[in-house]
Formats: structure tokens, C-alpha cells, sequence
């Protein structure tokens, strides 16, 4: 599988499935973009999202401050499977701690994955065009 990096150099955005089910994703690629993820932004319409992307895998943490909507956590591995599913509520400062190493992270409208179907192991395809 090509690096992710790779496919966008200049993109930020992109389109995708998750489970066979059209995404499109905004891409964040440095600490600054996703230190802030959807903070103080409107709340993300039904098949939009964000795409955190590390140079490795790692356990991470996810919070909530100054995000005024739930929100689905999905960690993904390496091979860009869903290791789970978390929700995230409103500006919520408790950390959501990802135990197991994940190299990719989605953040989705709340219930998302749930309305399509989507849980562990589904797989997340990028449309490289």
C-alpha cells in the first residue's frame, strides 16, 4: 500500500469509503491542525469529516474542548481498519485515550458509523484521484 502522505502532498481533501459508505475527509497532518481538530468550527454535515494521519502508530488521546457536538471517534491501523468506535460528547475536556497504537484516526458526525453500519474492521479506501 503507497504511504498516505504521498497521495496528497498539496491536498487537504479527499474522498473516501469507509465500509463501502462515500466520505468526504479534510486531512490533518500537523500537530497544530490536529491539536485543533473541529474546534470553534459548525458541526460536520452527515458524510463529512476529519482524517488525522501520524507518521506512525501510537496510542493517542482525544478531547473535546471547544467543540459544541458529538462526535464518533474511529482509530484505524495500518492497513486503515476500524479498531473501534468512540463518542465523544460536547466540550467534554476528559481525554479519550486510545490504548491500542493506531497510525490513522477519523472524527465523524455523531452516530455516523452506527447509521451505516460501520464497525470493527471495516476498511477505509481513499480515492487517490
Amino acid at each position: 500500500m503507497r504511504d498516505i502522505f504521498s497521495i496528497w502532498k498539496q491536498r487537504s481533501n479527499c474522498e473516501a469509503t469507509l465500509g463501502g459508505i462515500p466520505l468526504r475527509l479534510r486531512m490533518l497532518t500537523t500537530p497544530e491542525e490536529q491539536e485543533k481538530g473541529f474546534m470553534f468550527e459548525p458541526e460536520p454535515d452527515d458524510g463529512f469529516g476529519l482524517f488525522f494521519v501520524y507518521p506512525e502508530p501510537k496510542a493517542l488521546g482525544f478531547w473535546m474542548r471547544n467543540v459544541p457536538f458529538d462526535l464518533d471517534l474511529v482509530p484505524l491501523d495500518e492497513d486503515m481498519r476500524v479498531l473501534g468506535v468512540h463518542h465523544l460528547l460536547a466540550d467534554d475536556e476528559r481525554t479519550c485515550k486510545i490504548k491500542r497504537p493506531c497510525r490513522y484516526v477519523l472524527e465523524l458526525a455523531n452516530g455516523w458509523c452506527e447509521r451505516n453500519g460501520v464497525g470493527v474492521g471495516a476498511k477505509l479506501h481513499i480515492n487517490e484521484r
